[in-house]
């Protein structure tokens, strides 16, 4: 049995990208001095190809969380995602500037 938490509603113990830094999902364009900013998400996106579970990470992340890889997608890709199903951010969790540039 796993001793990890329900609070995004799956077993975080189970994240693949529980043993990572977070910064990894996380990636600041700006910092990206070495490597493109691509590439930096391309990282964070394989990470969550081998998560058990990646998609209730995804629902989770549609439904909430605007900034960041999850669920193996980029902001925009969820962005794209509420667009499609008509899902809107809480009002607490701001699109971030990343969309919002490109609307």
């Amino acid at each position: 049995m796993s001793n990890g938490t329900q609070e995004l509603g799956f077993d975080t113990a189970l994240a693949a990208c529980r043993d990572h830094n977070v910064a990894v999902f996380y990636p600041d364009p700006e910092q990206a001095k070495h490597r493109s900013y691509a590439n930096l998400m391309a990282d964070a996106v394989k990470i969550c190809s081998t998560c058990d579970v990646k998609d209730p990470c995804l629902e989770y992340a549609i439904e909430n969380e605007p900034m960041g890889i999850w669920g193996g997608t980029t902001e925009m890709q969820r962005h794209r995602l509420r667009l499609l199903r008509g899902v809107q951010l809480p009002p607490l969790r701001p699109l971030p500037d990343s969309v919002r540039r490109r609307r």
